[in-house]
C-alpha cells in the first residue's frame, strides 16, 4: 500500500499522467491533494478519481510510504536569508515603497545562529534556508536540485520523444520543439531544477545521477 500525495496540484493533469504510469506498475495509490482553493478542487475531481483532499500536510495519512509530487510549489514559499553587515549578522527584509522593491538590513541574527565555517564571510554574504539544509537536520537524504534538462533525459525523454515521433510522424517536429524546450540549456532545462527527498536506506532516484546518458 502507498499513498500518492500532490503539493498544489493544479488541475490535476500531472497527477492524472502520474497515476496512469503508476498502474502500469502495478501501484493504484490512494490520492492525497493537498490543496486548499474550492475552484482548483472542483476542477480536480474532474480529471482524479477519488481524491482525498487536505488543507495541510498535518493531516496526511501515516499508515503507508508516501510518494509526494510538488510542481513549482516550493518556489512558490517565502525564504528566510540573512546577510552579513558591517559588525554583524542581520535578517534580510524587503522594504516597499510606490516605485521600488528593494531588500534591507533587519534585526539583528545572533552569532550562535550562523554556522561555525561562515561566521567570517565577507560583508555582504547570504545564507539562505533551503529545504535541502531542513531535510539534514531531520535524517532525510537529499538529490539534487539538477536541472530540469538533465532530469527528464535520465528518465528516458529522448526515447520517449522518439516513440511519439514515429506513431504520428506528422507531429515529429512538435514533439522535437517540445524536447528541446524542457531539456534545452537555454530554456527550461537549467532555470527549472528537480531535487527528491528520502529515506537515507533507499537507493538514489533516478535522474539524479551524476552524468546523463
Amino acid at each position: 500500500k502507498v499513498h500518492y500525495v500532490e503539493l498544489g496540484p493544479g488541475r490535476g493533469t500531472l497527477a492524472r499522467d502520474a497515476l496512469r504510469v503508476a498502474a502500469k506498475l502495478g501501484l493504484q495509490p490512494e490520492i492525497h491533494l493537498v490543496e486548499t482553493s474550492p475552484v482548483m478542487r472542483l476542477r480536480q475531481a474532474e480529471n482524479l478519481p477519488n481524491p482525498q483532499w487536505h488543507d495541510s500536510v498535518d493531516t496526511l495519512p501515516s499508515d503507508a510510504p508516501l510518494f509526494i509530487i510538488a510542481n513549482e510549489f516550493f518556489d512558490a514559499l517565502p525564504i528566510h536569508q540573512m546577510v552579513k553587515g558591517e559588525a554583524t549578522w542581520h535578517q534580510r527584509d524587503v522594504s516597499v515603497s510606490p516605485d521600488r522593491i528593494e531588500p534591507v538590513l533587519g534585526r539583528v541574527i545572533p552569532e550562535t545562529v550562523i554556522p561555525d565555517e561562515l561566521r567570517s564571510a565577507a560583508v555582504g554574504s547570504i545564507i539562505e534556508t533551503s529545504l535541502s539544509t531542513m531535510a539534514r537536520t531531520k535524517a532525510v537524504a537529499v538529490s539534487g536540485p539538477v536541472g530540469q534538462g538533465h532530469f527528464l533525459m535520465r528518465l528516458g525523454i529522448a526515447a520517449r520523444t522518439v516513440a511519439l515521433s514515429n506513431a504520428k510522424p506528422e507531429e515529429a517536429g512538435a514533439r522535437a520543439s517540445e524536447r528541446d524546450r524542457l531539456t534545452g540549456e537555454d530554456a527550461m532545462g537549467r532555470l527549472f531544477q528537480a531535487m527528491a527527498m528520502h529515506h537515507p536506506n533507499w537507493p538514489q532516484p533516478d535522474g539524479f545521477h551524476a552524468h546523463a546518458t
